[in-house]
């Protein structure tokens, strides 16, 4: 090295510290794109990259008390919507008629047929959000009716 000008020490020295920078772009690349997933027992879902579950140790930690956590999505019904029987009691979806689950929010004649028929050919729903294993039910149809369904009584 003491035979180099300092022209090719410059340019020894960038190219050194351009392989650096550039093998760091791609190593962050590659973990940038994992993400996690973090089921909910009632079906909904949360993705997260692995880099906002772990942050570098040198990152500075977020003041708890400065910061909220992010509310979790919530089904899109204002309270206006939702209705319950007139007589305040809960319809069992394991017994109901097909006129009784129409009367649920989102749920039509063929929909409360299929929940008949998916009760009929896999036994009784053990627990309200079985009822998500209907085709057509999802999270946010199960979020409008959680309070007005059972499967006990």
């Amino acid at each position: 090295m003491k035979n180099l000008s300092r022209i090719e020490k410059a340019a020894i020295g960038l190219t050194l510290l351009f392989l650096v920078f550039t093998a760091g772009y791609f190593v962050g690349k590659s973990t940038a794109s994992t993400v996690i997933t973090f089921a909910e027992p009632d079906g909904a879902s949360i993705q997260a990259p692995v880099s906002a579950i772990s942050p570098a140790p040198s990152a500075p930690q977020p003041d708890a008390a400065a910061s909220e956590p992010a509310p979790l999505p919530t089904a899109d019904v204002s309270d206006s919507e939702v209705t319950t029987p007139a007589d305040g009691s809960l319809i069992n979806i394991n017994t109901a008629t097909a006129e009784e689950l129409d009367t649920l929010p989102g749920i039509g004649p063929a929909l409360a047929q299929r929940i008949i028929d998916h009760r009929e050919n896999s036994g009784p729903f053990l627990t309200p959000a079985d009822i998500m294993d209907v085709s057509g039910i999802g999270p946010s149809k199960f979020n409008a009716m959680r309070d007005m369904i059972t499967t006990e009584g």
